[in-house]
Protein backbone atom coordinates (compact mmCIF):
# COMPACT_ATOMS: atom_id res chain seq x y z
CA UNK A 1 0.00 0.00 0.00
CA UNK A 2 2.75 2.40 0.86
CA UNK A 3 4.50 1.30 -2.29
CA UNK A 4 1.44 2.16 -4.37
CA UNK A 5 1.13 5.53 -2.66
CA UNK A 6 4.82 6.28 -3.21
CA UNK A 7 4.53 5.17 -6.87
CA UNK A 8 1.44 7.36 -7.27
CA UNK A 9 3.26 10.31 -5.66
CA UNK A 10 6.29 9.70 -7.86
CA UNK A 11 4.05 9.53 -10.96
CA UNK A 12 2.26 12.72 -9.91
CA UNK A 13 5.60 14.46 -9.31
CA UNK A 14 6.88 13.21 -12.68
CA UNK A 15 3.75 14.45 -14.48
CA UNK A 16 3.94 17.77 -12.65
CA UNK A 17 7.62 18.17 -13.62
CA UNK A 18 6.84 17.33 -17.29
CA UNK A 19 3.96 19.84 -17.24
CA UNK A 20 6.32 22.51 -15.89
CA UNK A 21 8.92 21.71 -18.57
CA UNK A 22 6.28 21.92 -21.32
CA UNK A 23 5.00 25.19 -19.85
CA UNK A 24 8.54 26.62 -19.81
CA UNK A 25 9.07 25.53 -23.45
CA UNK A 26 5.70 26.98 -24.45
CA UNK A 27 6.51 30.30 -22.75
CA UNK A 28 9.92 30.36 -24.48
CA UNK A 29 8.22 29.88 -27.87
CA UNK A 30 5.72 32.64 -27.06
CA UNK A 31 8.51 34.99 -25.99
CA UNK A 32 10.49 34.21 -29.15
CA UNK A 33 7.43 34.91 -31.31
CA UNK A 34 6.81 38.22 -29.51
CA UNK A 35 10.48 39.14 -29.91
CA UNK A 36 10.30 38.48 -33.66
CA UNK A 37 7.12 40.54 -33.94
CA UNK A 38 8.69 43.45 -32.09
CA UNK A 39 11.84 43.30 -34.22
CA UNK A 40 9.75 43.23 -37.38
CA UNK A 41 7.72 46.20 -36.17
CA UNK A 42 10.93 48.11 -35.37
CA UNK A 43 12.29 47.32 -38.84
CA UNK A 44 9.05 48.48 -40.50
CA UNK A 45 9.01 51.67 -38.42
CA UNK A 46 12.62 52.40 -39.34
CA UNK A 47 11.84 51.85 -42.99
CA UNK A 48 8.81 54.14 -42.74
CA UNK A 49 10.84 56.84 -41.00
CA UNK A 50 13.53 56.62 -43.67
CA UNK A 51 10.91 56.88 -46.42
CA UNK A 52 9.26 59.86 -44.72
CA UNK A 53 12.61 61.62 -44.31
CA UNK A 54 13.38 61.05 -47.96
CA UNK A 55 9.96 62.33 -48.98
CA UNK A 56 10.36 65.40 -46.75
CA UNK A 57 13.79 66.08 -48.22
CA UNK A 58 12.43 65.76 -51.76
CA UNK A 59 9.55 68.06 -50.89
CA UNK A 60 11.87 70.68 -49.39
CA UNK A 61 14.09 70.51 -52.48
CA UNK A 62 11.06 70.83 -54.75
CA UNK A 63 9.81 73.84 -52.80
CA UNK A 64 13.26 75.43 -52.97
CA UNK A 65 13.40 74.88 -56.73
CA UNK A 66 9.89 76.25 -57.09
CA UNK A 67 10.76 79.38 -55.10
CA UNK A 68 13.85 79.94 -57.23
CA UNK A 69 11.89 79.42 -60.47
CA UNK A 70 9.11 81.75 -59.30
CA UNK A 71 11.69 84.36 -58.31
CA UNK A 72 13.32 84.31 -61.74
CA UNK A 73 9.93 84.40 -63.48
CA UNK A 74 8.86 87.30 -61.29
CA UNK A 75 12.07 89.18 -62.06
CA UNK A 76 11.60 88.58 -65.79
CA UNK A 77 8.00 89.77 -65.67
CA UNK A 78 8.89 92.83 -63.59
CA UNK A 79 11.68 93.81 -65.96
CA UNK A 80 9.38 93.30 -68.97
CA UNK A 81 6.68 95.32 -67.23
CA UNK A 82 9.15 98.14 -66.55
CA UNK A 83 10.30 98.10 -70.18
CA UNK A 84 6.70 98.33 -71.39
CA UNK A 85 5.97 101.02 -68.81
CA UNK A 86 8.91 103.14 -69.91
CA UNK A 87 8.06 102.58 -73.56
CA UNK A 88 11.16 100.54 -74.44
CA UNK A 89 9.16 97.45 -75.30
CA UNK A 90 5.91 96.37 -76.92
CA UNK A 91 3.04 95.07 -74.70
CA UNK A 92 2.93 92.01 -76.92
CA UNK A 93 6.34 91.06 -75.54
CA UNK A 94 4.77 90.87 -72.09
CA UNK A 95 2.03 88.61 -73.48
CA UNK A 96 4.68 86.34 -75.01
CA UNK A 97 6.51 86.22 -71.70
CA UNK A 98 3.27 85.40 -69.92
CA UNK A 99 2.60 82.51 -72.30
CA UNK A 100 6.15 81.21 -71.84
CA UNK A 101 5.84 81.30 -68.06
CA UNK A 102 2.47 79.54 -68.10
CA UNK A 103 3.77 76.86 -70.50
CA UNK A 104 6.91 76.25 -68.45
CA UNK A 105 4.83 76.05 -65.25
CA UNK A 106 2.51 73.50 -66.84
CA UNK A 107 5.43 71.46 -68.15
CA UNK A 108 7.21 71.47 -64.76
CA UNK A 109 4.07 70.49 -62.85
CA UNK A 110 3.37 67.59 -65.21
CA UNK A 111 6.93 66.24 -64.85
CA UNK A 112 6.93 65.95 -61.06
CA UNK A 113 5.19 63.06 -59.35
CA UNK A 114 2.74 64.06 -56.63
CA UNK A 115 4.86 62.50 -53.88
CA UNK A 116 7.44 59.84 -53.13
CA UNK A 117 4.62 57.43 -52.33
CA UNK A 118 3.33 57.79 -55.88
CA UNK A 119 6.52 56.10 -57.06
CA UNK A 120 6.44 53.32 -54.49
CA UNK A 121 3.97 50.44 -54.40
CA UNK A 122 1.53 50.41 -51.53
CA UNK A 123 2.55 48.14 -48.69
CA UNK A 124 0.06 46.58 -46.39
CA UNK A 125 0.71 47.25 -42.76
CA UNK A 126 1.15 43.81 -41.27
CA UNK A 127 0.67 45.24 -37.79
CA UNK A 128 -2.67 46.81 -38.46
CA UNK A 129 -4.78 46.69 -35.36
CA UNK A 130 -1.89 45.78 -33.05
CA UNK A 131 -1.10 49.29 -31.87
CA UNK A 132 -3.27 50.69 -29.17
CA UNK A 133 -5.43 53.51 -30.42
CA UNK A 134 -4.77 56.52 -28.26
CA UNK A 135 -6.60 59.80 -28.18
CA UNK A 136 -3.96 61.44 -30.35
CA UNK A 137 -4.28 58.86 -33.13
CA UNK A 138 -8.05 59.14 -32.96
CA UNK A 139 -7.75 62.93 -33.23
CA UNK A 140 -5.36 62.59 -36.16
CA UNK A 141 -7.82 60.35 -37.95
CA UNK A 142 -10.67 62.78 -37.24
CA UNK A 143 -8.59 65.69 -38.51
CA UNK A 144 -7.58 63.72 -41.58
CA UNK A 145 -11.20 62.95 -42.36
CA UNK A 146 -12.40 66.51 -41.79
CA UNK A 147 -9.68 68.34 -43.70
CA UNK A 148 -10.80 70.19 -46.78
CA UNK A 149 -7.59 69.56 -48.66
CA UNK A 150 -7.45 70.30 -52.36
CA UNK A 151 -5.88 67.51 -54.40
CA UNK A 152 -2.54 68.44 -55.97
CA UNK A 153 -3.88 68.41 -59.53
CA UNK A 154 -6.67 70.82 -58.65
CA UNK A 155 -4.24 73.05 -56.75
CA UNK A 156 -1.93 73.22 -59.77
CA UNK A 157 -4.88 74.09 -62.01
CA UNK A 158 -5.99 76.79 -59.55
CA UNK A 159 -2.47 78.28 -59.47
CA UNK A 160 -2.36 78.29 -63.28
CA UNK A 161 -5.74 79.98 -63.42
CA UNK A 162 -4.70 82.63 -60.87
CA UNK A 163 -1.44 83.30 -62.71
CA UNK A 164 -3.14 83.68 -66.06
CA UNK A 165 -5.69 86.06 -64.48
CA UNK A 166 -2.86 88.06 -62.93
CA UNK A 167 -0.96 88.23 -66.21
CA UNK A 168 -4.04 89.26 -68.18
CA UNK A 169 -4.79 91.99 -65.61
CA UNK A 170 -1.18 93.14 -65.84
CA UNK A 171 -1.37 93.31 -69.62
CA UNK A 172 -4.67 95.19 -69.54
CA UNK A 173 -3.16 97.74 -67.12
CA UNK A 174 -0.14 98.14 -69.39
CA UNK A 175 -2.32 98.57 -72.47
CA UNK A 176 -4.41 101.21 -70.69
CA UNK A 177 -1.29 103.23 -69.86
Amino acid sequence: MQEEESKAKARAAFIKRKDREEEVKRMARINEYRKEQILERIYMDDERVHRLKEERSNLINARHDLRARIGTQKARINSAFEKVKTGHSNPNELKKLQNQVVRSTIAKSEQRPTSVNARQPHRKNSFKGIRKKTRSTKRRKENKNTRNAIPLGEAVEKVKELRSNLYSELISVIEQE
